[in-house]
C-alpha cells in the first residue's frame, strides 16, 4: 500500500484493527486511501479537539484565580475535578 506516514495511514490501520483483516481487506484499504486522496489531497484538514478538550481549556482561560466557585458552578464540577484540570489531568 502506498500510504505514509500521515493521518490516512492511521485511518487505515484504526480500521483494519476494529474491523479485522477478513472485513477490512487490503483492497478496501486502498480504496479508501484513494477516495480519500482524491477528495482532500493536498488540502490542509484540521480536525477537531474534543468537547472535553474545549472544555478544559474554557475552564483554565476563566479562572482568575479567585472565581473557583463559579467556575464549578457553571461548568458541574466539584472542587477537585477543577484543581486536576488546572494540574493538567
Amino acid at each position: 500500500m502506498k500510504y505514509g506516514d500521515d493521518l490516512i495511514k492511521f485511518m487505515i490501520k484504526t480500521m483494519q484493527h476494529a474491523l479485522g483483516e477478513n472485513l477490512f481487506t487490503e483492497n478496501l484499504a486502498e480504496q479508501v486511501e484513494t477516495q480519500i486522496r482524491q477528495e482532500y489531497g493536498g488540502q490542509a484538514v484540521y480536525v477537531a479537539k474534543t468537547d472535553s478538550d474545549v472544555r478544559r481549556e474554557s475552564i483554565i482561560r476563566e479562572f482568575n484565580g479567585r472565581n473557583r466557585r463559579e467556575i464549578c458552578a457553571k461548568f458541574g464540577i466539584g472542587k477537585a475535578h477543577f484543581y486536576r484540570i488546572l494540574k493538567g489531568g
